[in-house]
């Protein structure tokens, strides 16, 4: 049996407070904790009663870290947990952390792969196997996955073609001297890092070749246009395949 003969706040806000047993430095614990339980100088606390409020700080704290973290962006479970454990924060704290947030429904898996997923397509030139990818690194379970890539607008085939053919057309304003054979692997492994399908990456790099280079062959090496002047850009000249000259 223990009893409290400190009670002081550990800072300006009050957020803290400082607790002595038995005229000892005991701990500092979240003011939460101090007035859920209505502590007072001279309460008489038990070992199980002093472990209980130790638990109940570790929450708090866990709890306020999380909601910090999900104030900033959504975040998976599995990333949440990571983050939390990467802060210090044991394992009891961070499940009942998890099921508290999972309870008020801030923390969904399902919804947070479907939003995940719409701000990817929306804001970078991505296939649905990058958002794949990058849905898997954050913890997210297959089901979930594929529940967001069947309701996300962005992982039509239609709107697919489009967000390929604008990465293709960045890739093209300042193509490297290479092969046309060269150039078409390259434009396809972009495309495919990208997480656009393979049919699709095949599809229109193939229909990009034919409208720039029509008579290009497999050996000749592509290269801007001479002109007089400065070099034109690809918008105003174009590009065309030429031979590489046999130096005697």
């Amino acid at each position: 049996m223990h009893t409290i003969t400190r009670l002081e706040a550990a800072n300006r806000r009050a957020s803290r407070t400082i607790v002595d047993l038995d005229g000892e430095p005991w701990a500092e614990v979240d003011t939460e904790v101090v007035l859920r339980h209505n502590l007072q100088k001279g309460d008489r606390l038990e070992e199980e009663q002093a472990a209980t409020l130790l638990a109940e700080d570790a929450f708090v704290r866990s709890r306020h870290a999380a909601a910090l973290l999900l104030q900033a962006r959504g975040r998976s479970i599995a990333e949440l947990r990571r983050k939390l454990r990467e802060r210090g924060h044991g394992e009891v704290s961070i499940e009942r952390t998890i099921r508290y947030f999972a309870d008020k429904g801030d923390l969904d898996d399902r919804v947070f792969a479907q939003t995940y997923a719409q701000h990817l397509f929306k804001t970078r030139c991505v296939g649905p196997g990058k958002v794949r990818y990058q849905l898997r690194r954050l913890g997210v379970g297959e089901a979930d996955i594929s529940a967001a890539l069947a309701a996300a607008s962005g992982a039509g085939r239609e709107h697919q073609a489009e967000q390929a053919r604008r990465l293709l057309e960045r890739r093209l304003r300042n193509p490297r001297q290479l092969s046309p054979l060269r150039l078409r692997e390259n434009l396809r492994e972009s495309l495919r890092r990208a997480g656009f399908d393979a049919d699709l990456c095949l599809e229109l790099v193939d229909e990009a070749m034919r409208e720039r280079w029509p008579a290009a062959q497999e050996g000749e090496e592509i290269v801007p246009e001479e002109a007089e002047g400065s070099p034109r850009r690809w918008g105003e000249s174009g590009l065309a395949p030429r031979r590489k000259a046999n130096r005697p």
